[in-house]
C-alpha cells in the first residue's frame, strides 16, 4: 500500500501534518527523546543542523520529525529530480551537504571516481548488520568492498499490464511478462490498439531494447547499441513516450494497457486507481528477457561537516520499524533484513515493490558507462523519439 498516495489522493493531510492513522504497532511515543542516542551539540551551544540531499517525497511523513524529536539535531532537506542536479551540487559543495541519497548507478560510482564520498565508519553505525548482503553484493561492483554507501532502498524497472484491455487486444489468454509486447510485431501491433507507453528514459528503454534482442543490457559496444536503436526506431509509431510522473497517470487512468518504467511509478498508478475506484486493475511483473535494478544508497560526501550527525541519521533509517515506514509511503522496497515484521502486508506480497525470487535471477544492476558510450545512447535516444 503506497500511503503517500493515498494521502494525496484523498486530500486528508495538509503539509506539515503526520498521519496519526499509520503510526507504528507498539512502537510507543514515537516523538519521544530516546536517552540511548548522543545528542551532538554544536560548539556555540546552537541546534546542530544536518543538511541532507533527497528526492522528493522518499521518506515517510513523519520521519525527519521522528529523528528530529528523538536526537535534537536539525535537518535541513534539500531536493534534487535529476542525477546530473545531485552531481553538480557535490562537486560545487554548494549545497554543504552532510549526507545524500543517490543512485549507485550512476551517482555512487561517478562520485567515488571523483573523489566526491568518504568512506563510512560502520562502527558507528550498529544497524548496519540489517542491510542484506545480496544487495550489498549487487552494489560492490560500483562500490568496492562496499566502502561509501549504505543500500538504503531499491526497486525494478517492468511492465505494468491493464490485463482486461490487454485481453480484448490480444485475446483471452495474453503474455504479461514479455518485452515483446513493446518490441515484437507479433503483439505489439494489437497491443499498440489499447496503448503501449514507455518511460522518456534511455536508462531504461535501451537496456529493453538490448535484453528483447538476447544482448547484454549493459552493453557498451557499438553494434549491439545500433541494434538498439534500430529495434526503438521499429517501434517508434506504436509506442508513446511519458515522463515518469504522466507514465504514472496515463496507467492509473486506463489510456494504455502496457507501460514500461520504474516498480515505484506502478505502485503509485495501482493507488490512484484503486483511490479512484475506476476499474483499473493493473498487474507487474519482471520482464522474462531481464530487467533493471536500481539500488539507492546513502552517501556522506567528501566535504561533509557534521559527519557523527549524518552517521547517527544513517542509523536511524537502518531501524527495521522506520525504513518500513519508508516503504510503505514511497512504494520503493527496502534491504533490512529485520524488516518483514513491520511493512504492509500487501507490500510483502505485491511483486510491484519487492521483487520475487524468480525475478531476481532476472535482475541486473547496470554499470558506469564509458562517456563515449553515455554519447551513444543519448543520440539513440533523441533518434528514436517520435
Amino acid at each position: 500500500m503506497l500511503v503517500r498516495a493515498c494521502v494525496i489522493a484523498v486530500g486528508l493531510m495538509a503539509a506539515g501534518f503526520g498521519l496519526a492513522g499509520f503510526g507504528l504497532a507498539g512502537f510507543a511515543s514515537p516523538l519521544a527523546v530516546r536517552a540511548d542516542l548522543p545528542r551532538i551539540v554544536a560548539a556555540d551551544d546552537t541546534t546542530p543542523v544536518l543538511n541532507f540531499a533527497n528526492r522528493p517525497d522518499y521518506l515517510a511523513d513523519d520521519t525527519i520529525q521522528k529523528f528530529e524529536a528523538e536526537t535534537g539535531i536539525k535537518i535541513n532537506l534539500t531536493t534534487y529530480t535529476t542525477d546530473d542536479e545531485l552531481l553538480a551540487g557535490l562537486k560545487s559543495g554548494k549545497g554543504d551537504w552532510d549526507l545524500v541519497v543517490a543512485p549507485a548507478v550512476p551517482v555512487l560510482g561517478k562520485g567515488i571516481a571523483d573523489g566526491l564520498f568518504q568512506p563510512i565508519d560502520r562502527t558507528k553505525i550498529g544497524n548496519y548488520a540489517n542491510v542484506d548482503p545480496a544487495i550489498l553484493d549487487r552494489v560492490a561492483p560500483i562500490d568496492a568492498g562496499n566502502r561509501m554507501g549504505v543500500p538504503f532502498l531499491f526497486g525494478t524497472a517492468g511492465l505494468a499490464v491493464n490485463l482486461a484491455k490487454l485481453k480484448d487486444a490480444l485475446g483471452e489468454d495474453p503474455p504479461t511478462d514479455t518485452l515483446g509486447l513493446l518490441f515484437d510485431p507479433a503483439l505489439n501491433k494489437k497491443a499498440a490498439t489499447c496503448g503501449l507507453a514507455i518511460q522518456d528514459s534511455p536508462d531504461d528503454a535501451i537496456p529493453a531494447a538490448l535484453a528483447f534482442l538476447g544482448l547484454d543490457p549493459t552493453s557498451q559496444d557499438d553494434k549491439d547499441l545500433a541494434r538498439a536503436g534500430e529495434l526503438l526506431q521499429r517501434v517508434k509509431p506504436l509506442v508513446r513516450r511519458f515522463a515518469a510522473n504522466d507514465l504514472t497517470e496515463a496507467l492509473a487512468g486506463g489510456s494504455v494497457c502496457v507501460g514500461f518504467g520504474s516498480s515505484i511509478q506502478v505502485t503509485d498508478a495501482k493507488t490512484r486507481a484503486s483511490d479512484r475506484d475506476n476499474g483499473v486493475d493493473l498487474t507487474y511483473t519482471v520482464p522474462r528477457e531481464r530487467a533493471r535494478l536500481w539500488i539507492d544508497v546513502l552517501a556522506i560526501p567528501a566535504k561533509a561537516k557534521n559527519v557523527e550527525a549524518a552517521q547517527q541519521f544513517i542509523n536511524f533509517l537502518l531501524r527495521p520499524e522506520i525504513v518500513s515506514d519508508i516503504t510503505d509511503w514511497t512504494g520503493a522496497a527496502n534491504p533490512n533484513l529485520l524488516a518483514a515484521d513491520f511493512v504492509d502486508d500487501d507490500d510483502k506480497s505485491d511483486e510491484t515493490v519487492f521483487p520475487s525470487q524468480t525475478s531476481w535471477a532476472r535482475l541486473f544492476l547496470d554499470r558506469l558507462h564509458t562517456p563515449e558510450a553515455e554519447k551513444t545512447r543519448a543520440r539513440i535516444w533523441a533518434r528514436s523519439k517520435p
